[in-house]
Order: structure tokens, then C-alpha cells, then sequence
């Protein structure tokens, strides 16, 4: 939603998935132009030359094709858990057919923990990462508004990519969770009963302190 004076636009050759021999496939990104200056302000000050950007769109299917829970020929729906948004992809073979963020992330469920027996933040922080806040009914409703309009808005992708992007409908085979939101006790457990699809929580990806030692680096 932005005009294209103001906007750099980026794309990606992907197979298409028609018998039509004679068209190509490209998934477009438009990255807001004021977003690549600041990056490239950042860098520059450092004295460092930027050879290519990538979204984090790419990032994520490449990263996911090149590690061990990548199965050729389906179709992953990946979703970054970050801080402020969650960056959803929907790739196959590494090639990315739909790319969006979602902006609601992980300090949206933390503020909303924060109550009169959880009093600031950081307090908040441990409960959402040491609790199953999906297992009773009173310690789910303090986040239940948010995580329904997330649900909503990763239901509406795949209403999308299904329906309305491919003549021919694909199904999305399962959902993968990553970023510190996929620390989230229960959470895979509830998405996948509420969309009726296999949720996996990858471990291999970024975002996973494994150990006291990779906390402490």
C-alpha cells in the first residue's frame, strides 16, 4: 500500500505450478524505500558496503530447504514469531509464492499478561515462556483477543494462496514455528488444533537458546 515512487521493488523466479509451459512464475516484494535508506545509513557509518539486501521472506526458505526437517515437494507455510511481527511465508522447494507480515508478535501477549500478580514486564516475559497459557481457560483469556486476530490473519494467507492465488488450489501440508514467539509453551498444540493442519516447531533455525552457554554468547 504504498505508492511505487517510494518503493524498491525486488523479485524472485519461482516453478509455476500450471501446465503452462510457456509462462514464468515471479512472487514481487516491495520493501519501502525510507526501511533500505536506514539500513544502508546503518552500515555505511560502520565503513561496510552492502552487497545485497534479502527479506525476510527468502532468508527463511532458503534457510528452511537447507536443513534436515525440509521435505521436497510440500508446502510449508513458515512463520517467524518475532517481537513486533510475525513474518509469514508460504514456500515450496525453497521458491516463496506468498510473503506478508503479520504485525502482531510476542510484546503483544506480554503487555497483556502484565496484571496486578505479574506487575511489570519482564516478570511477564518468564510466565508467557514457563507456562502453558493454553491449558485452562482463566489463564488463557488474558491473550485469547490477540491470538485469535494472529489465527485470523494466518487463516486469511491460506484462504489466499489456496483459493484465490493459484488456478489450481495447493494445499499448505503444515505450518513451522520459529523466533523466540515459538517458545511459547502450547502454542503449536492450539494452532494445529484450531487450523486442522501439523504444526512443527523448528529448532534448528534461529531464535533457539538450546543451552546456558549459547544464553550466556
Amino acid at each position: 500500500p504504498f505508492p511505487l515512487e517510494e518503493v524498491r521493488l525486488t523479485y524472485s523466479v519461482v516453478p509455476i505450478l500450471s501446465r503452462e509451459k510457456h509462462k514464468m512464475g515471479l512472487t514481487f516484494v516491495g520493501i519501502p524505500r525510507n526501511q533500505v535508506s536506514r539500513v544502508e545509513g546503518f552500515f555505511q557509518d560502520l565503513g561496510i558496503k552492502i552487497k545485497k539486501f534479502e527479506t525476510p521472506a527468502f532468508a527463511l526458505a532458503r534457510a528452511f530447504k537447507a536443513n534436515q526437517n525440509y521435505r521436497r515437494g510440500e508446502t510449508v507455510l513458515i512463520l517467524n514469531i518475532g517481537t513486533k511481527y510475525t513474518n509469514l511465508a508460504i514456500c515450496r522447494d525453497g521458491a516463496v509464492y506468498l510473503a506478508r507480515d503479520i504485525r502482531l508478535g510476542g510484546r503483544n501477549l506480554t503487555w497483556r499478561l502484565v496484571n496486578r500478580d505479574v506487575p511489570d514486564y519482564s516478570k511477564a516475559e518468564v510466565k508467557k515462556r514457563t507456562e502453558n497459557l493454553f491449558s485452562k481457560n482463566e489463564i488463557f483469556i488474558p491473550i485469547q483477543a490477540e491470538i485469535e486476530e494472529w489465527i485470523k490473519e494466518i487463516e486469511d494467507s491460506i484462504d489466499f494462496y489456496s483459493n484465490y492465488l493459484l488456478r489450481v488450489p495447493l494445499e499448505v501440508n503444515r505450518i513451522v514455528l520459529m523466533g523466540g514467539g515459538s517458545l511459547m509453551q502450547g502454542l503449536a498444540d492450539y494452532l494445529g488444533r484450531r487450523i486442522n493442519k501439523p504444526v512443527f516447531v523448528d529448532r534448528e533455525l534461529p531464535g533457539k537458546l538450546e543451552d546456558s552457554s549459547k544464553e550466556k554468547d
